[in-house]
């Protein structure tokens, strides 16, 4: 998901093809990330909300700036 993310902001895209493979993947390791029972795990939760985040935008919900914030929040959660 995080390559995926990273990969469209390097181009300066915001949309992804919805039929496309990598719509796909992203969609799938969305909803197994929205799925995980957090536990208050500031990890998990991060994301979750990162999870959440994809699937707003792949709807057409969200916007691709709120998948960015939440990635960024996630990769400073791993590393610390």
């Amino acid at each position: 998901m995080w390559d995926t993310i990273a990969e469209l902001s390097h181009r300066g895209e915001t949309r992804l093809d919805p039929d496309s493979a990598q719509s796909a993947e992203l969609r799938r390791t969305a909803y197994a990330a929205v799925g995980v029972r957090t536990g208050g795990d500031p990890l998990l939760v991060s994301g979750r909300e990162l999870g959440y985040s994809v699937l707003e935008w792949l709807q057409g919900l969200g916007d691709f700036r709120a998948v960015r914030a939440a990635s960024q929040t996630y990769e400073k959660q791993r590393i610390s």
